[in-house]
């Protein structure tokens, strides 16, 4: 992918991305997410006002929405859209099925480098890191913590080993 520099009007497609997007501090100018997994606070620019949904009623992306939102980069989580958005800017696509162990990060990185952001990138994988070693020096048994979440036709498996201070997550479908 090549751009015309750093992008500035960002639309995130789906959670992840824009959790990408969240912990550098950068806000997109629209989003198609799923509320009901994001903290309600997620969803607001820092001024107070809501990020414009840009999905159509079946939780697809709206093309026409999005594209009139003019951004220079469309960031997706799978690689299903990239060819339908790709004529409105370029389109990143981040594929969820490789991440594992220290890959958990690859994906913040490739995002951070994009922008960047490597510094910021870093600092919040530091402070990640220093949270999970916190909570894990807290916990005797150091136990594993096992989520599973679904959105439509995706389904994504997270473990958390506090023991060895680890993070994998897994796209499945």
């Amino acid at each position: 992918m090549t751009l015309d520099g750093v992008p500035e009007r960002i639309v995130a497609l789906y959670n992840e991305p824009f959790g990408h997007l969240a912990t550098l501090g950068v806000w997109p100018v629209a989003v198609l997410a799923n509320p009901e997994m994001l903290a309600d606070e997620a969803t607001y620019l820092p001024d107070g006002s809501a990020i414009p949904q840009v999905g159509n009623a079946d939780g697809s992306p709206d093309a026409e929405l999005i594209a009139s939102h003019d951004p220079d980069l469309i960031f997706v989580w799978g690689t299903e859209e990239v060819d339908s958005l790709g004529g409105i800017a370029p389109v990143l696509a981040m594929d969820g099925t490789a991440i594992a162990g220290e890959e958990a990060y690859s994906g913040q990185r490739a995002v951070a480098a994009i922008l960047g952001m490597q510094a910021e990138a870093e600092a919040a994988i530091a402070e990640f890191d220093a949270r999970v070693a916190a909570y894990a020096a807290l916990v005797p048994e150091r136990p594993t913590v096992l989520k599973l979440s679904a959105s439509g036709d995706r389904d994504a498996i997270v473990v958390i080993d506090a023991g060895h201070g680890m993070h994998r997550s897994r796209a499945v479908s």
